[in-house]
């Protein structure tokens, strides 16, 4: 006779959110946080912090890893100008 344990972990995936699309004024920034708990990051810039100050027109992406298990996002962000020009 013989017996053998496994130690299973469930990574719940929709642990962080980076919102909807978002137009924002030109003057505006948008800080994206994707934190979560012992989590390693990669955003499509080469971030590897939990958050970014975005400030450019875009698609932001971001894969959030805990072990094997990885979760992803993305966000369109659009800036338009702040300012009206008198003729």
């Amino acid at each position: 006779q013989a017996t053998d344990s496994v130690e299973m972990t469930f990574i719940q995936t929709n642990l962080f959110d980076l919102g909807n699309d978002t137009i924002l004024c030109d003057t505006q920034t948008l800080r994206l946080n994707a934190f979560v708990s012992n989590a390693t990051y990669l955003w499509n810039n080469g971030s590897t912090s939990s958050e970014i100050l975005v400030n450019d027109n875009g698609l932001y992406s971001v894969d959030v890893s805990i072990g094997n298990c990885v979760a992803s996002d993305i966000i369109n962000v659009q800036f338009i100008l702040n300012h009206i020009s008198l003729i």
